[in-house]
């Protein structure tokens, strides 16, 4: 028993490593990327455009994010439950960019004459200095409201929710492991999951500014993004017996998934039950779809990227480039997003080469 044991977990590994990953996250910082700009900057996209937008829409990159995350971490974690390393790793992951990053931020916003030593002494622009160099990436003050399309880096929102995730990932699988059978855990897992989506659906951001003060605190916890991550860690968890349903697969996941938002994105955007079980369905399927492009032509990533990854730096620098091309009055012409798509890789590429790369060389390997 044993050796079979052994075998199987040896099979986990060698499977879950070989994949596309890096190529996944860097589509979905893309899909990321390409929405706020078109949007922000006012593209003008054509007769057509409607149709493409919605279909760029469809393969939201938040919630792929939030899936490759759950699904990674949880196999991670799974190798090795030493929280002392666990952290360390996410810490090497996420801050030294986005420090950087942030940097960055108070640099443009200075030139622009945004930020100064007035400005510095007031109260809500140090606690948003202070939130943005630890867990409240979401808050900006009033004050510094109005830079380009609202605020300079508003999508980094999304780390506040995964560094929660971080934080709650080895409870919920301190939770799950307690339980004595498979079939026990994915139990377990799926209640979490739909007690989630309840509360995602309750405070759904259809526009923020419908949303009461209480709802809009509810939406930056964890608890109702809970179940994105939970879609990556049930089949982390159960990798083995649904790897066939995902490897070379991308194909068959693509269609069901086109098919289903295009026959469903109406009751998908109303308030109703109806819309809650369709949401459900979405983000479920979208989930599966990541892991058939993560493991469908495994060598794509390798072949392609090199071993780079530069998504980060697409999804943390996007909106910083964006907004200023907005400040400068760069907008409503294919030339200046042209130029904002290529300043975003090429300092996404930098941000990889000098300060990611060597940072997550200092990783602790399981």
């Amino acid at each position: 028993m044993a050796v079979k044991k052994n075998a199987a977990s040896v099979r986990l590994l060698v499977d879950s490593r070989v994949n596309n990953f890096d190529m996944l996250r860097l589509f979905a910082a893309v899909q990321v990327a390409l929405y706020h700009a078109l949007g922000t900057m006012k593209v003008p996209l054509g007769a057509s455009g409607g149709f493409w937008l919605d279909v760029i829409g469809f393969f939201s990159g938040v919630p792929i994010f939030f899936v490759i995350s759950g699904f990674l971490l949880t196999l991670s974690y799974d190798r090795n439950s030493n929280l002392k390393i666990y952290s360390r790793n996410r810490f090497l992951r996420i801050y030294p960019a986005l420090i950087v990053s942030f940097i960055v931020s108070l640099i443009i916003l200075a030139s622009f004459g945004r930020l100064g030593a007035a400005e510095l002494r007031e109260p809500t622009v140090q606690l948003w200095i202070f939130g943005q160099m630890s867990f409240g990436q979401f808050y900006c003050p009033e004050i510094l409201r109005g830079f380009g399309s609202g605020e300079i880096n508003g999508s980094l929102w999304t780390i506040t929710i995964e560094l929660q995730f971080y934080v709650v990932l080895p409870l919920v699988l301190s939770l799950v492991n307690k339980l004595k059978s498979k079939q026990g855990m994915n139990i377990a897992l799926l209640v979490l999951f739909l007690a989630s989506v309840a509360v995602y659906y309750r405070v759904i951001p259809y526009s923020a500014y419908r949303r009461t003060f209480n709802e809009k605190i509810v939406y930056l916890t964890i608890v109702p993004h809970l179940h994105m991550f939970l879609v990556g860690v049930f089949i982390a968890r159960n990798f083995n017996l649904l790897l066939r349903f995902f490897e070379n697969k991308i194909l068959h996941w693509s269609v069901i998934f086109l098919v289903f938002m295009f026959s469903f994105k109406d009751i998908l955007l109303s308030r109703t039950m109806a819309g809650c079980v369709v949401y459900f369905f979405k983000y479920s399927l979208l989930g599966g779809w990541a892991i058939a492009f993560a493991f469908s032509y495994r060598s794509a990533s390798k072949r392609i990227l090199k071993g780079n990854d530069i998504s980060y730096g697409v999804y943390i620098y996007h909106m910083i480039i964006v907004n200023s091309m907005i400040e400068l009055g760069c907008v409503e012409r294919y030339s200046y997003f042209a130029i904002a798509c290529i300043l975003t890789v090429t300092v996404a590429v930098v941000s990889w080469k000098f300060i990611e790369k060597p940072a997550l060389r200092l990783k602790r390997r399981h």
